[in-house]
């Protein structure tokens, strides 16, 4: 209880205008998701290889949320990582070498994210047009992938399957920013803490304090 009385004491300590109220901003930049290796087992290739796909894309955001004082923040914000696409070889399995030799064939993967985190994001005031700021919170994730598999490994003529997943997970990144009056401009780096994929997302971003 001591502890919640102090925190709700440091939010309320008395600010200047500009470093308190709503904002908003959005911005571009790019995002990469690198993820666990996938065994050959999966698709009926070689078991003993395994696939690594690293995709690198265009991301897109927009966020708002409430500066309680100049140290701390409540954040809503929304992420699109554009689609892009990766790709891998692996032995397909079919023989050990002469006369039947392996063929290595080709396996693409296409992925689409739509991310929307809540964060409380504590901030470093340094000077009067620099902070440092930091983000934690929760993230709800769509991601649409297809993996666009060769029939030579699964006898039809159809080459691709999707997968679609939606889930939560704990989110975190760091950024600065320069402001000048109501109007600044960050830069970020975030992280989705995701089960099978390493996904981070940097953003360059116009921000506007009401």
């Amino acid at each position: 209880m001591r502890f919640v009385i102090c925190l709700l004491a440091f939010i309320a300590l008395p600010v200047a205008a500009q470093d308190t109220g709503w904002y908003v901003g959005g911005g571009a930049g790019t995002y990469s998701i690198d993820f666990d290796d996938i065994s050959g087992s999966e698709i009926g290739a070689d078991p003993s290889g395994n696939l690594d796909f690293d995709i690198e894309g265009t991301a897109v955001g927009a966020y708002g949320g409430w500066q309680f004082n100049q140290y701390v923040a409540v954040e809503l914000g929304y992420r699109r990582l554009m689609e892009d696409d990766d790709s891998d070889s692996i032995d397909d399995g079919s023989g050990t070498g002469t006369p039947s030799p392996s063929v290595l064939i080709d396996v693409e993967v296409e992925t689409e994210v739509d991310v929307w985190a809540l964060t409380v994001n504590p901030t470093l005031p340094i000077g009067e047009n620099f902070a440092l700021f930091g983000k934690a919170g929760w993230a709800w994730y769509w991601i649409d992938a297809t993996i666009k598999i060769p029939p030579v490994l699964i006898g039809d003529p159809a080459i691709k399957e999707s997968d679609d997943d939606n889930d939560n997970d704990f989110t975190y990144g760091v950024g600065g920013e320069w402001k000048a009056e109501r109007w600044g401009v960050r830069a970020e780096v975030d992280a989705i803490d995701v089960s099978d994929a390493d996904v981070w997302s940097w953003l360059l971003s116009v921000k506007y304090r009401f």
